[in-house]
């Protein structure tokens, strides 16, 4: 139990300093933010608005927000 505490704690203060950095993230980081493996991400990735043409695809901050209900 203490162990996901502490990796809820680092997920969550990853996440606030990206949203207010940056307007993208990247699929690996969005992963982190989310305790998800890769190959989650492309299981739903059709569900899950990206942006391209940024040399690799990116998530916008907003997609992100709606995945986490904020």
């Amino acid at each position: 139990m203490l162990q996901s505490s502490i990796e809820e704690r680092r997920a969550s203060s990853l996440w606030e300093q990206l949203r207010a950095e940056r307007a993208a993230v990247t699929i690996e980081e969005l992963c982190e933010i989310l305790g998800w493996h890769r190959s989650r991400f492309y299981r739903h990735k059709d569900k899950i608005r990206t942006l391209d043409g940024y040399g690799r695809p990116m998530i916008p901050v907003a997609e992100v927000e709606r995945i986490l209900g904020e």
